[in-house]
């Protein structure tokens, strides 16, 4: 078992899980701020959102639709470690 601490950020990573998707991971409360600026039909096409108590999971198999939602999230002060 791993124990992630997920602060008030983003945790990205470029290396692909097992089913071939990219991974970012953020918390609940982070994810209700990002979510209104998203479009449901652009940006999160082909993104699967998996919520798992406090903590959010964005997968997805295209770096780029990943990095548009990162860019957004910047965009709004929200500190991102990692990179795609």
């Amino acid at each position: 078992m791993i124990r992630l601490k997920v602060g008030e950020h983003i945790l990205i990573d470029k290396h692909r899980d097992p089913q071939g998707n990219f991974i970012a991971l953020t918390t609940l409360n982070i994810w209700k701020l990002l979510e209104p600026k998203l479009n449901a039909e652009e940006d999160l096409e082909g993104v699967e959102v998996d919520f798992s108590g406090e903590k959010v999971f964005l997968k997805s198999r295209s770096r780029a639709k990943l990095r548009a939602i990162i860019n957004k999230a910047r965009a709004l002060g929200v500190n991102v470690l990692g990179s795609l």
